[in-house]
């Protein structure tokens, strides 16, 4: 009687620890994620979602992809915590803000394309296209923040980030000039 209780109560306090807590949504401790009620530039996605305990939404794998998918509706874009780092415009080198190795990615045919301006940030919007795409980190007013709890930006985004915020705004200018 007594093992059969305790096995009860260690099976309901393992369920537990595994859910994500409110306002987060997931069905592991270790992938939970949260939308932003508001759009912004990727940098400022970032800043809300270190503010809410997370980062830019690390995806590491197609059952993660999937689960991100169905939280954002089609009328959103969010963005993801995937941008191009290295001090060289253009280096073709896509890391995660929180630093991690996973390698998995799901680019739409043709992305990363660097079709209009300086796409240097990763952009997921299901009701527009399958994969992710690149775009300039700096629109405002598009793309929400998909932040996953728990992990924090690295050393390449730290380092990157003051070019991530003003390459747009550079090439607007030059345009205009």
């Amino acid at each position: 009687m007594y093992t059969l209780l305790f096995s009860l109560l260690a099976a309901l306090l393992a369920l537990t620890a595994a859910q994500c807590p409110s306002p987060w949504s997931g069905n592991t401790g270790d992938a939970c994620f949260q939308i932003s009620d508001f759009p912004a530039t990727f940098s400022q996605c970032q800043q809300h979602c270190e503010s809410q305990g997370g980062s830019l939404a690390t995806i590491k794998n197609a059952q993660e992809d999937a689960y991100v998918r169905n939280l954002v509706t089609t009328e959103r874009a969010v963005w993801i915590g995937l941008f191009e780092s290295g001090e060289q415009d253009e280096s073709g080198i896509w890391e995660w803000v929180d630093g991690a190795e996973s390698t998995w990615r799901h680019w739409q045919p043709g992305e990363p394309n660097e079709w209009c301006t300086d796409e240097d940030c990763g952009l997921l919007a299901p009701g527009l296209w399958d994969g992710w795409v690149d775009a300039s980190c700096t629109i405002p007013n598009w793309a929400r923040c998909l932040c996953r709890k728990g992990s924090f930006a690295g050393a390449a985004y730290r380092r990157d980030r003051p070019r991530l915020d003003t390459r747009h705004n550079q090439l607007r200018t030059e345009l205009i000039q």
